[in-house]
């Protein structure tokens, strides 16, 4: 089994059975007081995590990536194919070894629309080439940027997780190895822009696969890439376009119209200053199609290191709100007292940068170095709820798609809310160290032990709703509370 699975249970969420499992202690002293029972279960933890799982190796995970579910275009003479529809997530592991001077890299594809503990669920193999530095889905394939300078092109269907092509080896520049830091998928226009160092590189693809006698295209920049998102947009002759936001070094954003491969002429950062030293780590958006559909204008942003998330319109390139995500944790925590402890952990700058950001429908997800997780409303930035999950940063934050999303219940940027029926997702957390809402009482279960509790861990959450309210102090008291949404979060 590749994974140490944490409970059996396959109808109830973990904490749901971890509470009572407490309860039934022979020894009655051990078991939990109403005061512990009622402080539990307020938690938005506790309805919402779904499985602990830590990989028995322990490597540390370098990226992560779900495929889109296909659910939408299968019909009964496909039926005998639903293997290749699953919703999963693909986990990229690296491990150095150093007295040989290499890495060795692995992918774990978890199914996650399974029974919780199913452990055969769960797939690994090897890739070779180094490590796996980005992944991004390329209609039923995955393609891995890999630290030798190539792109690895996989089979993203159930029981065909395996190499479907030979490598595709960047050409070099200037004699040093080009390395992929990002990647972003167009498929109208069947195109792979690949971030590397001051450079994108557009690749053609043809179903899923690097094209044959690919011809390679080039955009040229100033500052290093690390980040790529695609947006709608319009071309320099007025015509219906695309444009690749490109996250830079110095809080820099270039905007690439993919018609012209040109730089638009205009001048994004996320500081006035001149003397900003952080990257742009993550620019995060809807679906292409959907930002279409519905008229969505709109990119996150967060830089690292930082405590903010930036709101930007994509048609006017200028930012329209910001989230502190310092004041947010101050001011409303689900999990007061995180772990049993009986004091707040105290906030601060240090401590609480942004360590990851996933936008997935109506909620916008910030990992913190802390190990929690702001959920935000992303057109208001409102707080919603806030989770601990990690005893480490929040590394990866990984929406999957159980169904086919339709539009349910979301407000577009016209403020108007579109009524449709939902679906069901799960997000999917990777980060050193599981902070357990029951194991930190001093008469509970203990479910991780001594130097388990720094290994890597996923935790699998129900996503289906985060609006429960808030677990706020005021006067050393517990109160919980809906946010009144005209108070704004200062920013």
């Amino acid at each position: 089994m590749l994974m140490h699975c944490h409970t059996q249970e396959k109808l109830y969420p973990t904490y749901i059975v971890d509470l009572m499992a407490w309860c039934w202690s022979q020894v009655s002293r051990d078991r939990p007081t109403m005061e512990q029972i009622n402080n539990i279960a307020r938690m938005m933890e506790f309805p919402n995590l779904k499985e602990v799982m830590s990989p028995q190796d322990n490597e540390k995970i370098s990226c992560a990536c779900a495929p889109p579910v296909l659910m939408s275009s299968v019909t009964d003479s496909d039926s005998e194919d639903l293997g290749a529809i699953q919703p999963c997530v693909w986990l990229a592991q690296s491990r150095e070894e150093p007295e040989q001077g290499t890495s060795q890299a692995s992918v774990i594809v978890l199914n996650v629309d399974r029974s919780p503990g199913d452990g055969s669920a769960c797939i690994k193999f090897n890739v070779s080439g180094g490590n796996v530095g980005c992944m991004c889905a390329v209609g039923d394939t995955m393609w891995l940027g890999m630290s030798s300078g190539a792109i690895a092109t996989y089979g993203a269907n159930r029981n065909a997780y395996r190499e479907l092509c030979p490598v595709f080896t960047l050409p070099r520049c200037l004699g040093k190895i080009q390395v992929p830091k990002a990647m972003v998928h167009i498929s109208t226009r069947r195109e792979v822009y690949v971030a590397i160092d001051h450079r994108i590189i557009v690749i053609a693809e043809d179903h899923g696969i690097v094209k044959e006698n690919v011809m390679l295209k080039y955009v040229e920049f100033s500052l290093e890439v690390f980040t790529l998102v695609a947006v709608p947009g319009l071309g320099v002759f007025g015509n219906k376009s695309f444009e690749v936001w490109c996250g830079q070094a110095e809080g820099h954003i270039d905007v690439v119209d993919v018609m012209s491969l040109t730089i638009k002429k205009v001048d994004l950062n996320h500081h006035n200053t001149l003397d900003c030293v952080a990257k742009v780590s993550r620019l995060v958006t809807y679906d292409l199609d959907l930002m279409e559909q519905m008229d969505l204008q709109h990119v996150w942003s967060c830089i690292q290191p930082g405590p903010i998330i930036y709101k930007w319109n994509v048609k006017t390139k200028s930012i329209e709100g910001m989230l502190d995500i310092i004041s947010a944790l101050s001011n409303c925590r689900s999990n007061s007292r995180p772990r049993g402890r009986t004091s707040l952990r105290p906030m601060s700058a240090i401590r609480n940068q942004v360590s990851s950001l996933a936008l997935y429908h109506q909620y916008l997800y910030i990992g913190v170095s802390s190990g929690s997780i702001l959920i935000a409303d992303p057109h208001t930035l409102n707080p919603l709820s806030i989770i601990n999950c990690h005893e480490g940063p929040v590394c990866h934050i990984i929406p999957i798609a159980i169904e086919p999303w339709v539009p349910s219940t979301m407000q577009d940027d016209n403020g108007e809310i579109t009524q449709v029926e939902h679906d069901r997702a799960v997000i999917v957390t990777a980060g050193r160290g599981f902070n357990d809402l029951i194991g930190g009482y001093s008469n509970s279960p203990v479910r991780v032990k001594g130097q388990e509790r720094l290994e890597w861990y996923f935790l699998l959450w129900e996503a289906s709703n985060w609006e429960q309210g808030y677990l706020q102090v005021q006067d050393g008291s517990y109160k919980d509370d809906h946010l009144d949404t005209g108070d704004e979060t200062e920013q």
